[in-house]
């Protein structure tokens, strides 16, 4: 039966933990797309912002080249040549005023007449970009805007230019601002967002990864690969396709890794800004949140078993409690019926002696009248002077025999009221000794008292000599028939103990148990030999 509950505690243990488990991953998807829903609703406008954060960063100067060439120094330098070295000093205060990476002033063929990064190793001065659209559109009388990687500094920026038109309004040249977006993408990478930008080739321009940089979401065509390659756009890089897998349903895979793709067209530029949301992290959270419930479910589990426990602890010690009462009250009875057994054992014993009582004062009253009979014919013979004949010799010693009979009859038939005195027990073997003696020489069973010093007890003398020559006795029976037969008594005294031994050389108890031989009228013996 307890392995039976065993197993189907087990088994109960499986299916909860089972249903747990299954509870868990259908609470997990369920968070995911939650979570996932939510994102979807959140990313929209975040990836707003940022576009809006691009555009803003490149749309920011673009007034500075209009306010640049409407300078009359810059027309001046560009027809007289008057103050070239001054015009450099004024774009490098306007560059570092503004935060423009560089701010550089060309004439009408290209060439690079003054810049404000003229005095580092990478100048403008002296450098044709004739090549690049900006200086194209803005020598057409047009405003330039144009993203590119610098051939002389190989750093990408955005480029915003306008004509530079002299007294008669014929353009003599093309004011350039560079802006650096370093600032921007920096700010990406501080904020954890995955973002990359594109122009409308699916070249990355922008990235907060920077090894993505300059890198194609799909291949290049032949025909935009090589206008890339004329207008120098991006220098001499390779433009690699990165590892870009659109997955539809607003997926898209990115070096291995799932996320939720948000677009956002940045305005004025014709590019798209991608914002990325780690689908991981989305189930990292979700994780959390079960990994939460499942704690506060297990702590709720911990409380609720401590309470049971508490609750089972205290009701098994009350059951202990019941368990010993009842033990107690099971033991009281146990006594209670062992009492009662041995009371009714003494009873039936003493109806038993009473009985034999009885038949001993009965056998010793009728056996007294012949007794005394015989006893007067033999002191009439005495009286009459002649020598007894053996025949009354042997009467006159039956009837001693039997009037020694009836004496221990009557004995033990009458209850004695006499109290306790002071006995000395070799008295008490001495008279027993005697008592037995022709019994020993009949049996021819030797009977040997070793001498002691004296020995005194408190007692009713003849009752202590009944219980020794009913030892003697029993001893001599059980020797009668071995070879040297004999009885052995002996006497000895320890403080307040006196211990009266007899040993015979019999057969012993046989193996019987010692309260079964003490019951009255047990016997071994064969019928009519006691």
């Amino acid at each position: 039966m307890a392995s039976n509950g065993r197993k189907q505690d087990r088994k109960r243990g499986w299916i909860i933990l089972a249903s747990l488990c299954f509870a868990s991953v259908a609470i997990y998807l369920a968070l995911t797309s939650i979570f996932e829903q939510e994102e979807q609703r959140r990313t929209p406008l975040q990836a707003e912002f940022f576009a809006q954060t691009v555009g803003e960063a490149l749309s920011r100067l673009d007034h500075l080249p209009y306010v640049i060439a409407s300078d009359p120094r810059v027309a001046d330098g560009l027809t007289a040549g008057s103050d070239v070295a001054g015009l450099n000093g004024f774009l490098a205060e306007v560059a570092q005023r503004s935060g423009a990476e560089v701010v550089y002033v060309m004439d009408g063929v290209g060439l690079t007449v003054a810049a404000s990064n003229h005095a580092d190793a990478g100048s403008f001065v002296g450098q044709y970009y004739t090549f690049r659209p900006y200086f194209q559109d803005a020598l057409a009388g047009g405003h330039g805007r144009y993203f590119a990687v610098g051939v002389t500094t190989g750093r990408p920026g955005f480029f915003v230019s306008d004509p530079v038109r002299d007294a008669r309004g014929r353009i003599v040249g093309v004011t350039v601002v560079k802006i650096g977006l370093a600032q921007i993408t920096q700010g990406w990478s501080i904020s954890g967002d995955q973002i990359v930008v594109t122009n409308e080739d699916g070249i990355v321009l922008a990235s907060s990864n920077s090894d993505h940089l300059f890198g194609t979401l799909a291949p290049l065509s032949p025909d935009v690969r090589q206008r890339v390659v004329d207008q120098r756009q991006f220098a001499n890089l390779e433009l690699a396709q990165i590892d870009w897998t659109p997955l539809g349903n607003g997926r898209v895979r990115l070096d291995g890794t799932t996320f939720l793709l948000t677009e956002a067209p940045i305005s004025g530029q014709g590019w798209t800004l991608h914002l990325l949301s780690s689908i991981s992290g989305i189930r990292v959270r979700a994780l959390l949140f079960v990994a939460a419930g499942l704690a506060v479910m297990f702590a709720f589990g911990v409380a609720a078993t401590s309470f049971r426990s508490e609750r089972l602890n205290r009701a098994l010690l009350a059951s202990n409690e019941d368990r010993q009462r009842l033990g107690q009250e099971i033991e009281e009875r146990r006594r209670a019926e062992t009492k009662l057994r041995a009371a009714q054992a003494e009873l039936s014993r003493s109806s038993r002696l009473a009985a034999l009582g009885q038949l001993a004062a009965s056998i010793t009253h009728e056996l007294g009248q012949p007794i005394s009979a015989m006893r007067n014919y033999l002191a009439a013979e005495d009286i009459d002077g002649s020598k007894p004949s053996p025949l009354a010799t042997n009467l006159t010693k039956l009837v001693a025999r039997m009037q020694s009979i009836t004496d221990q009859l009557r004995f033990f038939a009458t209850p004695s009221r006499r109290d306790a005195e002071r006995v000395d027990m070799r008295d008490v073997i001495r008279t027993a000794a005697e008592l037995v003696a022709h019994d020993f020489a009949q049996l021819d069973v030797a009977l040997d008292i070793e001498q002691s010093a004296p020995a005194h007890v408190r007692g009713v003398q003849h009752r202590l000599e009944q219980v020794a020559v009913n030892l003697f006795r029993n001893a001599m029976q059980a020797a009668d028939g071995e070879h040297d037969a004999r009885v052995t008594v002996s006497l000895s005294a320890d403080d307040d103990l006196v211990i009266l031994r007899v040993r015979d050389n019999g057969q012993g108890l046989d193996g019987r148990d010692i309260n079964e031989l003490t019951e009255p009228f047990m016997t071994t013996k064969s019928s009519g030999q006691g």
